[in-house]
């Protein structure tokens, strides 16, 4: 179907009859995303979407453009992790069904690494 072709090649170009575009979701979901992260006394906040919602919030975060978002995979009660308290968002996790979430939450803060990596040292 034509529809479904839009939805997988250029998602930015696509409104469902009686609904919202993808650009739209996305531009809703970053709203919320960005009020909690704004929050002073916000440490974690937990979203729980359908996994284009979730796959349009990594591809703000990763900077890339709505249209490349079908190459980011997020299965169904899979667990991602960004971290919005740095200069720019950072994906510490993403698309994790193994992991026991309370273990995530509990774990020791990654903060210090630098972009890409390492300590620093």
């Amino acid at each position: 179907k034509r529809e479904w072709k839009t939805v997988q090649e250029s998602p930015s170009r696509m409104y469902f009859p009686g609904g919202e575009g993808i650009a739209a979701m996305q531009a809703r979901a970053m709203k919320s995303v960005h009020e909690v992260a704004s929050l002073s006394d916000s440490k974690v906040a937990v979203f729980v979407s359908h996994g284009d919602v979730i796959k349009s919030i990594v591809a703000s975060a990763l900077g890339m453009h709505l249209d490349e978002f079908q190459r980011i995979i997020i299965d169904p009660a899979s667990v991602s992790i960004i971290e919005y308290s740095s200069v720019k968002p950072r994906i510490l996790l993403i698309n994790d069904s193994r992991a026991i979430v309370t273990d995530l939450l509990v774990g020791p803060k990654r903060s210090k690494n630098l972009l890409g990596g390492g300590s620093g040292k």
